[in-house]
């Protein structure tokens, strides 16, 4: 049944973009959300349109918003395509979004925006996943943290990122190295492609693990890879100090309220 209806939503995006319409989309749990612009083109490059990011938003949702599920999210909006100038949007500003979009406010004391009464878009739903898509946020990033306990980190993360260069060969013999050294450990870990010319790898940490702990535990392993070696791998956080050709592995990401 949802594969069905998410199926006949793929259908009205694309019966919209052709007819050049704008349109309210029906979702599976009775939300209704109005896109607009659909054949505006994002990638000029490919010719790939807002109405197609939506599409392929609306295919992968049932793997994208468990992912995100519960988590504060950090959008990149990209108002007129990847090649004019972006934003980070980190709270729900003036924007007012239809019911059923997830919006949660963070304890003052907590939330790194440093504002009172700071509201973030939270994710889990289709309806939030879509209505960011529709306001432009190609790039919807969550905390490693829940909003419920967002001191509290599920996930710590290596980040290998080349200097200029470099080819992505060195950053998979490096990010090779780093699972060697967590296997010898027994800790599990999943590579990611960072949607740049890195690789972003994620270990799972116990319940209750504080952020703190977490880039702790990452220090110490990019050390180590490090100084074993120094002719492809680095943690010198100056680049221009940075050997030619190595790739950083850089721990340093596991903040409250940064993202991946």
């Amino acid at each position: 049944a949802q594969t069905r209806a998410l199926a006949a939503l793929v259908d009205r995006l694309s019966a919209l973009e052709d007819a050049r319409q704008n349109g309210d989309l029906g979702l599976p749990n009775d939300d209704t959300l109005r896109v607009t612009n659909l054949s505006k083109v994002f990638w000029p490059a490919l010719g790939t349109t807002k109405g197609e990011l939506l599409r392929y938003y609306v295919t992968v949702a049932p793997f994208i918003l468990p992912a995100v599920a519960d988590r504060p999210l950090v959008m990149k909006r990209f108002p007129n395509g990847i090649e004019s100038p972006a934003f980070y949007q980190q709270r729900s500003r003036l924007e007012k979004p239809p019911a059923g979009v997830r919006i949660e406010t963070i304890a003052d004391e907590i939330d790194p925006i440093g504002e009172p009464d700071a509201r973030r878009f939270v994710g889990g739903d289709l309806i939030t996943l879509l209505y960011m898509t529709q306001i432009a946020a190609i790039s919807q990033d969550p905390w490693f943290s829940r909003v419920s306990s967002p001191l509290d980190a599920d996930y710590t993360a290596i980040d290998l990122d080349p200097l200029e260069g470099t080819p992505f060969s060195r950053v998979l013999e490096v990010a090779r190295l780093v699972h060697d050294e967590l296997e010898s450990l027994k800790v599990p870990s999943v590579p990611k492609t960072s949607g740049s010319s890195g690789l972003h790898i994620y270990i799972p940490l116990a319940p209750g693990t504080t952020y703190e702990s977490g880039m702790l535990f990452c220090q110490i392993v990019a050390t180590v890879i490090a100084a074993r070696h120094p002719k492809i791998a680095t943690v010198e956080r100056t680049v221009r100090a940075r050997r030619r050709g190595t790739v950083y592995v850089d721990y340093l990401q596991n903040i409250l309220g940064k993202t991946l």
